[in-house]
């Protein structure tokens, strides 16, 4: 591997959107739950003509997020070990 891995510049933090993970800075991290704290839900619903047309929907429900702290050697591990050959 060619390529260096340097150390995180701050404390690291995963968060779970969905089904996906996403690793940034805690600071970050915390801001995105800070701002979806007051966000409400949408849904949009496909049904023909016949049926009345699309429906949306808006509702209020507190989505559901995770966070949590990844620490130095994960992040380096994860760092070097890169992209899984099977997604």
């Amino acid at each position: 591997m060619s390529e260096k891995v340097t150390a995180p510049k701050a404390n690291m933090a995963v968060i779970t959107l969905g089904f996906v993970d996403y690793v940034l800075p805690v600071k970050q991290a915390t801001e995105i739950m800070r701002c979806l704290e007051t966000s409400e839900r949408y849904q949009f619903r496909y049904r023909s003509e016949d049926e009345g047309g699309c429906m949306y929907h808006i509702w209020e429900d507190m989505p559901e997020i995770n966070i949590k702290a990844i620490n130095h050697d994960r992040y380096i591990q994860g760092k070097i070990t890169g992209k899984p050959t099977d997604i």
